[in-house]
């Protein structure tokens, strides 16, 4: 028999339908937390339960403790600065002002915002013209006086007892404030997040250091460290990763290859590290260089980000990630334009390489997993001349990764275009027998005078791949001989795909089109083209599967 649940964890259940994150739910759980006694305490854990920044908890503080500033937003053409405040106490807090700040802090498990890797940090949403007229976050400056508080209260009691994930992010301070997160650190934190922006703010480096050192005896159950935006702190992660006995997942960036050496020998000490991120690492080196035993890491997911083709290869031929079951390569440029008069390398070119290297570097029967990206797709920043279209990348270019016959997920997104006909990917689907994701270009066209994929590509994936869910591909179906090739045989149906992006193809006869997908698709939700939108095709497919239901009516 099951297991009967008790009263709280029933009201637990109820609370968790409640969405916390929106408006109405902030205000569903104010209303329950005032009115309501059974659910007060459930409802108050809700609404604290993740705090943006410490104004709310600031503010709990006596009205005649304390005094907050704004200073108006300030705009200067196309820079739009952030809006300025200041919190200040008025005089010193004694154990009774700290009463209600306790009641609440207790409840916090998350602190702080965490921002998305895709997007740059400058403030506002860019467009042609510059940032729009979008909200500038606020930037919230802490006095010296809150400080001293907050390390005479520090001393007596933990200031979060609770926590579980902090974000510190130092664009949305006035870059005062990074000695205030060892006081926030807690024996119950497991994800730190520390955005440092050391060049913007041109603050001394010494707190970042002490801060990062004091981890071990303040975090000792951490499970995940992020550390960006500083040039000064891979040496002291290096040297305390050791000691942090649970940690595993790590994402550092900034490295020079001295730093990158030392960070590698503290890698290699680490048999139970899940996930490793490096960012912004232009480490010019290979495995020769390094001077060390040619063990590789243990990680289970690798993500490399802004750096170049160049840089990627010879990072994977250093780190040797035999055991990685998911790779990200996600590069800042291609890095083919020449200097100095030398001939430049074209980006298929790079690209071999790096897959080769990555052949030789991954275990075959581990690697699940694959996202290449080149350049990294900004949707807030318009793509320069430096960002021209390279030249078109051949079949063989992505011929090393046939070797990985355990991929179910393939994703592949260029500056590029890619020259695929309907052998290369009859080879992938053999290749990939696992195969549940695949995007090849968002389903950019070539265009004129190149190989094609056509319509018999789609039936080598839904031959040869059962697990399939859904694809992005561009294929030439303007010609009726490849679908009438497939009609003519016999094809069990697949009925795993959910969904398609066709990109740019030329589609031709779209009813004809969706009749042969409709029939090898049964579970088709979701079809996708540049050309049309998604309502213009849902409402083909609609037709097409009414006739279909039609059909069968009339056949019983």
């Amino acid at each position: 028999m099951h297991r009967c649940l008790k009263v709280n964890e029933i009201l637990g259940m109820i609370m968790g339908y409640v969405p916390s994150g929106e408006p109405t739910g902030r205000a569903t759980l104010a209303a329950l937390a005032r009115t309501c006694q059974v659910f007060h305490e459930l409802a108050l854990d809700s609404l604290w339960h993740h705090q943006d920044d410490l104004l709310n908890l600031l503010r709990c503080f006596p009205e005649d403790a304390w005094t907050f500033t704004e200073a108006p937003t300030m705009s200067f053409g196309w820079s739009k600065e952030p809006r300025m405040s200041h919190f200040d106490t008025t005089r010193s807090l004694g154990p009774e002002d700290w009463i209600r700040f306790d009641h609440y802090a207790r409840r916090i498990r998350g602190l702080g915002t965490q921002r998305d890797y895709g997007t740059w940090p400058e403030f506002g949403a860019w467009g042609p013209d510059g940032p729009s007229d979008a909200k500038a976050p606020e930037i919230m400056g802490l006095s010296a006086s809150v400080y001293v508080e907050f390390r005479i209260r520090r001393s007596t009691s933990p200031l979060f007892p609770s926590l579980r994930q902090l974000y510190w992010d130092g664009w949305r301070t006035d870059g005062t404030n990074l000695h205030f997160v060892e006081l926030l650190l807690g024996r119950r934190l497991q994800r730190l997040n520390l955005s440092v922006a050391e060049w913007k703010h041109k603050r001394p480096k010494e707190c970042v250091l002490s801060l990062i050192c004091a981890l071990p005896d303040s975090c000792p159950e951490l499970r995940e460290l992020e550390v960006s935006k500083s040039y000064v702190a891979l040496t002291s992660i290096a040297r305390v990763l050791p000691s942090l006995r649970h940690l595993r997942s790590l994402s550092v960036s900034n490295g020079s290859a001295a730093n990158f050496v030392v960070l590698l020998r503290s890698l290699q000490a680490m048999p139970v590290l899940e996930s490793l991120r490096l960012c912004d690492m232009w480490v010019d080196m290979d495995a020769s260089d390094v001077g060390l035993a040619n063990r590789g890491i243990s990680v289970a997911s690798l993500d490399i980000e802004e750096s170049s083709p160049g840089f990627v290869s010879g990072l994977l031929q250093i780190l040797q990630p035999r055991r990685a079951r998911s790779i990200s390569l996600r590069m800042r440029h291609s890095g083919s334009q020449a200097w100095g008069g030398a001939e430049p390398i074209p980006l298929y070119t790079k690209l071999h390489k790096m897959f080769t290297v990555l052949e030789d570097s991954c275990d075959p029967s581990e690697l699940e997993s694959i996202h290449v990206e080149c350049p990294i797709r900004r949707d807030n920043v318009n793509v320069g001349d430096a960002d021209a279209p390279e030249e078109p990348c051949p079949r063989w270019m992505l011929e090393p990764l046939l070797s990985f016959g355990r991929l179910a997920k393939v994703d592949i997104s260029l500056n590029a275009d890619l020259v695929l006909d309907d052998a290369a990917l009859q080879n992938m689907a053999l290749s990939w027998p696992r195969l549940q994701v695949l995007n090849l270009n968002g389903g950019k066209w070539i265009g004129e005078g190149h190989p094609h994929s056509t319509f018999a590509a789609v039936a080598h994936l839904a031959r040869h791949c059962p697990d399939l869910v859904g694809f992005s591909l561009a294929i030439d179906n303007s010609c009726t001989a490849s679908e009438d090739k497939f009609s003519s045989r016999e094809t069990t149906q697949h009925e795993r795909v959910k969904w398609m992006q066709l990109g740019d193809s030329a589609l031709g006869n779209k009813r004809r089109l969706v009749h042969l997908l409709v029939n090898l698709f049964p579970c088709l939700e979701q079809i996708r083209s540049s050309a049309e939108s998604e309502d213009a095709w849902n409402t083909v497919m609609e037709l097409e599967k009414r006739r279909q239901r039609e059909d069968d009516k009339s056949s019983l």
